[in-house]
């Protein structure tokens, strides 16, 4: 049995999903050769997700937390708390709307063990409007030129990452900042898988567009070539 793998899944209200996602990621443990353990961080829900979660009987993942935030801080906040009290060196996050590919979990893994510090998850296709593929569009683009010059043109939504990667995040915890510009910005050794994306399977997103503002804008204070040329 090869080394485990560490899932945060940062929700907020998804009552009408969380059963599905907990059959879903139940069933596919079953049927890989390494352990996985989920951790749950409810980051200010005001719904029953957490009592379902409670309630749900797993059969393949051994490893199960359930952390509740006391108001609602962000995904990114959300998925650091999760980090820090992870079992496995090896971790990731995913949504509990099942967007994710959930094989991308297994390919990533192979790659951190074959000597990947980090693995980036690129949306290949998702069925998005045309407001939040252009604004997707722009983050990238302008994240090249004045932040991070190697971010993926095809956008990350999610990173597979080793035990040094994890020791980094918890000794450098940033508040308002993105995890994933984050740890590409470090320069550890990476590779890329491109994967089709799915619609959510239940509910409406809670990454509303002034989330996606205020990221934008807190990516380029934390991140940005104009701020480390003033220091």
């Amino acid at each position: 049995m090869h080394a485990g793998v560490s899932i945060v899944v940062p929700f907020l209200n998804e009552y009408e999903g969380i059963n599905l996602f907990c059959e879903e990621i139940d069933s596919y443990a079953k049927q890989i050769d390494f352990p996985l353990e989920i951790i749950f961080v409810d980051d200010g829900s005001v719904d029953k997700t957490s009592e379902i979660i409670k309630k749900f009987k797993f059969n393949n993942i051994r490893k199960i937390k359930l952390i509740i935030l006391s108001k609602n801080y962000g995904s990114h906040a959300a998925i650091r708390a999760g980090i820090t009290v992870a079992t496995y060196d090896i971790c990731t996050w995913m949504g509990s709307d099942l967007q994710e590919p959930i094989e991308f979990l297994q390919l990533a893994h192979q790659k951190i063990i074959s000597g990947d510090d980090a693995v980036y998850i690129e949306k290949k296709d998702i069925n998005i409007s045309k407001i939040e593929r252009y604004f997707s569009n722009i983050y990238s683009a302008m994240m090249r030129r004045y932040a991070i010059k190697n971010y993926s043109s095809g956008g990350i939504s999610n990173i597979v990452f080793n035990g040094k990667i994890k020791k980094f995040l918890n000794e450098n915890i940033e508040n308002n900042s993105s995890i994933m510009l984050q740890i590409i910005d470090a320069g550890f050794k990476s590779s890329c898988l491109s994967l089709y994306y799915k619609k959510r399977s239940a509910g409406v997103s809670k990454w509303t567009f002034s989330k996606k503002i205020k990221l934008f804008i807190d990516s380029f204070v934390a991140f940005s070539f104009m701020r480390s040329e003033e220091r």
